[in-house]
């Protein structure tokens, strides 16, 4: 099958089009944010379930809506790349091992608390919808989206991965409104979730499977949000920032989730999916250099 036809964008046009998909997905988290507030406020906020029900609600609002707008694109809700992405995933498994570590031994354990058997249930559905509403919104439709847009070209991919990536990034300055002292701590974030969303695009497009990317947003997470299992109380150190040094050390040992995806679409001849029929996801095409 030959390529898509390549769309040509003005740098003008290309930057809007950025800013108008991270407000769209500031959006979406918010009405997700509305909703969970919401919920705490009728009494719902028990056992996370003010947080899970948003994100799931939302992010599965926004994949009706989008497929169907555009019911024949394939987003990855199926069966195919399950194999190949579970051995694509390795170095997940060992960042989640390592963040499950590192989170026990940072947690002040003289004022956690002892969560119920429905609070572990519940946090893992919480991590669960962080994943499912991340990856399918940035990956699912948006990448898929900026792809459409690029072509699917070895150019137009590298394109879509990495704008689809920093638009992650970016939209974690929002942390900045509910702890403005923390600059150089969320400018970090910035930059951490540029890197681990670029390796989740990675993957995506090699398996194009979305529950792939979605169980391994939640796997690294169980470990990155034990305090807010634990936790119910602001330390004293949340209240202040870490320096621009200790913000790049923490930083390097990510850089290898960035080179693995450099490795994993490296290959000349790399496999997209067709984006025309099959919700079976067993199309595909291939690139050519440009």
């Amino acid at each position: 099958m030959e390529n898509q036809t390549i769309k040509k964008h003005s740098l003008f046009g290309n930057l809007r089009y950025l800013l108008v998909s991270a407000a769209w997905i500031l959006l979406v988290a918010g009405g997700a944010g509305l909703i969970c507030n919401g919920l705490k406020a009728i009494g719902l906020g028990i056992n996370f379930i003010e947080e899970f029900l948003p994100r799931f609600g939302m992010a599965f609002i926004a994949l009706w809506l989008f497929k169907r707008k555009y019911p024949n694109k394939i987003i990855g809700i199926c069966k195919k790349g399950w194999k190949v992405g579970l051995i694509l995933g390795w170095p997940i498994y060992v960042g989640s091992l390592i963040n499950f570590y590192e989170a026990i031994l940072e947690i002040d354990w003289s004022i956690a608390i002892t969560p119920t058997v429905l609070e572990y249930i519940g946090y893992v559905l919480f991590v669960l919808s962080v994943g499912a509403f991340e990856e399918i919104l940035l990956r699912g439709i948006m990448l898929n989206e900026m792809i459409e847009r690029w072509g699917n070209t070895k150019k137009g991919i590298y394109s879509a991965i990495i704008a689809s990536s920093a638009v992650f990034g970016l939209i974690h300055m929002v942390n900045l409104a509910g702890k403005p002292w923390f600059i150089v701590g969320t400018c970090t974030q910035v930059v951490y979730a540029f890197i681990i969303g670029f390796f989740f695009a990675t993957v995506y497009v090699r398996t194009r499977n979305l529950w792939v990317v979605i169980v391994f947003h939640a796997l690294y997470d169980l470990g990155g949000c034990l305090d807010d299992l634990f936790i119910r109380v602001v330390s004293e150190s949340m209240m202040f920032d870490i320096s621009i040094m200790d913000g790049v050390i923490s930083l390097l040992p990510f850089m290898i989730f960035f080179v693995i995806g450099l490795f994993y679409i490296r290959k000349e001849k790399l496999e997209v999916q067709d984006t025309t029929i099959d919700g079976a996801c067993n199309q595909s095409i291939q690139y050519e250099n440009a």
